[in-house]
């Protein structure tokens, strides 16, 4: 399982998804729901809608030949935890920028309440949603 926003998509995302597949049989990705995003990112609101964020992460599944799907977050506060225990992936992948110290701390639990395996730095190829709005 992967998560994240993914708005916009970028080549981090795509990095991280690839590599997340390798760890598994099937990937599940995981992005939040537009009205959370909005809450999140408040004032500004989300920069691609969620039908089409959907789109675009099936399509990547599809043109990588990766055996997954994408779901929309159960949580409503931008992290996972929810999902986690809804879901009980065996492996929870995140990308290069996390570690054990700036994990959430529900997710981590929620991980240990499952017996998911974190796997931390899959995908390398760090970029930022935020700043590839802001430089356009």
């Amino acid at each position: 399982m992967v998560a994240g926003r993914f708005d916009p998509c970028h080549d981090g995302h795509i990095d991280h998804i690839r590599k997340a597949a390798v760890l598994g049989d099937y990937l599940v990705i995981v992005t939040h729901p537009d009205d959370v995003i909005d809450r999140l990112k408040a004032p500004h609101k989300h920069n691609v809608p969620l039908w089409a964020r959907i789109a675009i992460l099936q399509g990547l599944l599809l043109y990588y030949q990766i055996p997954g799907s994408v779901l929309v977050s159960q949580d409503n506060d931008g992290k996972v935890a929810k999902t986690i225990r809804l879901l009980r992936p065996q492996i929870f992948a995140k990308g290069g920028d996390r570690t054990p110290d700036n994990m959430p701390r529900e997710e981590l639990e929620a991980c240990a309440d499952v017996g998911c395996q974190i796997v931390y730095g899959a995908g390398d190829l760090l970029n930022s949603s935020t700043k590839i709005m802001e430089n356009g």
